[in-house]
């Protein structure tokens, strides 16, 4: 398993106790939504950065 200080977008959430804290500050419970029954798998990333599925959501990301 690979932990969350290994993970490039998340390394900064693991790195110590006063990146926690400022974090904990910024995002409250009432920010975040209960489940909305929208939720689709439509594309997937594997382990070695393949990816399938729809990918046409990524060509209104501005040149990606």
């Amino acid at each position: 398993t690979m932990s969350l200080g290994k993970l490039p977008g998340l390394k900064g959430l693991a790195s110590g106790s006063q990146e926690k804290r400022r974090f904990k500050s910024e995002l409250s419970v009432d920010m975040i939504s209960p489940p909305l029954g929208d939720f689709r798998h439509t594309m997937h990333v594997g382990r070695g950065g393949d990816v399938f599925g729809d990918t046409s959501f990524l060509s209104n990301c501005g040149g990606l």
